[in-house]
C-alpha cells in the first residue's frame, strides 16, 4: 500500500466480536488512505481469525502477551507509518464518514506548536456529551490540563507523529492523562466542539454496552491497586502546579487515590489519604471523602451487615 496519512492505532483483548464494528466505521471513512493497526493483547478468543477476515492491506496485525491496553497502544505506536496517529479503542467506533478527514485536516492546519488535537466523544447509546469545553475550539496548554477548567472530560486524541517519542503511554492499565499532560508541558493543544461549518461534529462513540470497558465498576475493582499507584504518581507529579494555579484538584485526585485504595483494601492507607485530601478539596469531594473515612471507621464485621 503507498504510504498512509493517518495511522488508527486499537489495542483489543477478547473482543472479536466488536472488532467488526470498528472495522466497518473505519471502511465508510471518506479518507481511504489510513493504516489501521490491531494490538491483539493475548487473547484467547478468535481475535486473529476475525481480523485475518477482514483481508485488507490497509491492517497490520500485532500480537503480544497479555500485559494491558497501554502497553499494546505503545506496542502499536512501533509499526505506524503515517504522519498523524489516532487512537480507537476496540469497543467504539468512529462517528461519521468523514471523521478521520475531519481530524487531519484541522490538525495540519494549526500552528507547529500545537502537537495534538482533541475532538468532542458523545456516548454511544444516548448520543449525550462526555465532556466540558469553553467555547467552540480552544488552544490548551499545560495550566488549563492540570486544572480542567476550561476543558475536561472524554476526548477522541489525534497526535502529530513526532510528539509522540516525548513519552510513552504509562505502564499503569489506564491514566491516559499521565501521557497528555505530560505532553502538555512542551506543546499545545487544540480541542474542538465545532468545525468551519458551525457545527457539533463528535469523533467517536464511546459505547459503554457490550464491551467490559475501563470505565466500569467491574474493572475499577480489578484495576483498583494500579490505578491507586497512577493517582499517586499524577498527585506526586502535578502537585505544584495544582497548589500554585488550582489546590481543589489536589484534593479531588487525593479522594480518588484514597478510593482506589479502599477498593483495594487498603483500608489504613486509604484513610489517611483521604484525611490528606480534607483541606484542599472542594465540598462536594470534601462531603464523599468525609463518608468514605466514615464508612472505613465502621468495623469491618459491621460493614457486611
Amino acid at each position: 500500500m503507498n504510504r498512509p496519512r493517518v495511522s488508527v492505532i486499537t489495542p483489543t483483548y477478547n473482543r472479536a466480536h466488536l472488532l467488526p464494528r470498528v472495522w466497518a466505521s473505519l471502511q465508510r471513512q471518506t479518507l481511504t488512505d489510513f493504516q489501521w493497526i490491531v494490538v491483539d493483547d493475548g487473547s484467547c478468543d478468535d481475535t486473529r481469525q476475525v481480523v485475518a477476515s477482514f483481508a485488507d492491506p490497509r491492517i497490520c496485525y500485532v500480537h503480544q502477551n497479555n500485559q494491558g491496553c497501554n502497553v499494546a497502544r505503545n506496542r502499536g505506536e512501533q509499526e505506524v507509518a503515517a504522519d498523524y496517529v489516532a487512537f480507537l479503542d476496540s469497543d467504539d467506533e468512529l462517528y461519521a464518514a468523514d471523521t478521520l478527514d475531519m481530524m487531519l485536516s484541522t490538525l495540519s492546519a494549526a500552528r507547529p506548536e500545537i502537537g495534538m488535537a482533541y475532538f468532542t466523544v458523545v456516548d454511544g447509546e444516548g448520543r449525550q456529551g462526555l465532556f466540558h469545553l469553553e467555547g467552540d475550539v480552544l488552544e490548551a496548554g499545560y495550566e488549563d490540563r492540570v486544572c480542567g477548567v476550561k476543558v475536561r472530560g472524554e476526548f477522541m486524541p489525534f497526535f502529530r507523529r513526532e510528539v509522540l517519542p516525548l513519552t510513552p503511554w504509562p505502564r499503569h492499565n489506564g491514566m491516559e492523562s499521565l501521557r497528555h499532560w505530560r505532553l502538555a508541558k512542551s506543546h499545545l493543544a487544540l480541542f474542538v466542539r465545532q468545525t468551519a461549518l458551525l457545527i457539533h461534529r463528535p469523533s467517536r462513540l464511546y459505547h459503554r454496552k457490550g464491551g467490559d470497558n475501563l470505565t466500569g465498576a467491574p474493572s475499577a475493582i480489578r484495576r483498583a491497586e494500579s490505578m491507586a499507584q497512577a493517582y499517586l504518581e499524577l498527585s506526586a507529579e502535578h502537585r505544584h502546579a495544582w497548589l500554585q494555579h488550582c489546590p481543589c484538584e489536589l484534593g479531588r485526585h487525593l479522594f480518588y487515590v484514597a478510593m482506589y485504595l479502599a477498593l483495594d483494601g487498603q483500608s489504613g492507607r486509604s484513610l489517611r489519604t483521604a484525611f490528606s485530601a480534607l483541606p484542599t478539596a472542594k465540598w462536594a469531594i470534601r462531603r464523599k471523602a468525609i463518608m468514605l473515612i466514615a464508612s472505613l471507621l465502621v468495623p469491618i464485621s459491621l460493614r457486611r451487615i
